[in-house]
């Protein structure tokens, strides 16, 4: 009965994709978007069309508040999760955001591991010791993926150790990585 977070969950295909690995599999979402642009409802059917266990919350909310990542501990009994699975945002949106934790994608995803790290110091931790964050990360070619990576001392404070990576080329221009870390 693994648990699994997607703190950027948009439609749940990495939450589906979870429950096809394992359908006793308990998942959460959170997704910033509201109903308006993204029906939760029309996800809940695909998991239903395919006959698979429902996510036990699809969230709105942004992952980076507190209050969310506490409902979503909630959802699974207030105990904390076996992986964060993320593709998080990013592109010209993302890009422009301003925030001054990376670029593109890499500023979700620092600002996820900031969050881990606060939650763990406050005694709420999200993610449990000896579990697994696994994310997406975009790169443009030329761009040395080492310079990207969260820096070692933003994971010390998150209590995550780095694992590996890997790349996967999506154009002439763009690869995206997977990246693993363990929690400590």
């Amino acid at each position: 009965n693994d648990k699994v977070l997607d703190p950027f969950a948009g439609s749940a295909s990495v939450l589906l994709a979870a429950s096809m690995i394992s359908n006793s599999v308990r998942t959460v979402g959170i997704e910033i978007a509201s109903d308006k642009f993204l029906s939760r409802e029309k996800v809940r059917q695909d998991f239903s069309t395919r006959g698979l266990s429902q996510p036990l919350g699809l969230l709105i909310g942004n992952s980076m508040d507190s209050k969310i990542r506490e409902e979503a501990r909630k959802l699974i009994g207030g105990s904390e999760f076996d992986a964060i699975v993320c593709d998080p945002p990013y592109g010209i949106r993302e890009a422009m955001s301003g925030s001054d934790s990376g670029y593109g994608g890499s500023a979700a995803l620092f600002d996820l591991i900031d969050a881990i790290g606060r939650d763990r110091h406050l005694g709420t931790p999200l993610l449990k010791r000896g579990g697994k964050l696994v994310s997406f990360f975009p790169c443009l070619r030329g761009d040395n993926i080492e310079d990207l990576l969260p820096s070692n001392e933003r994971l010390k404070r998150a209590g995550l150790l780095f694992e590996f990576k890997r790349e996967q080329k999506l154009n002439s221009a763009l690869s995206r990585w997977v990246l693993s870390f363990k929690s400590s």
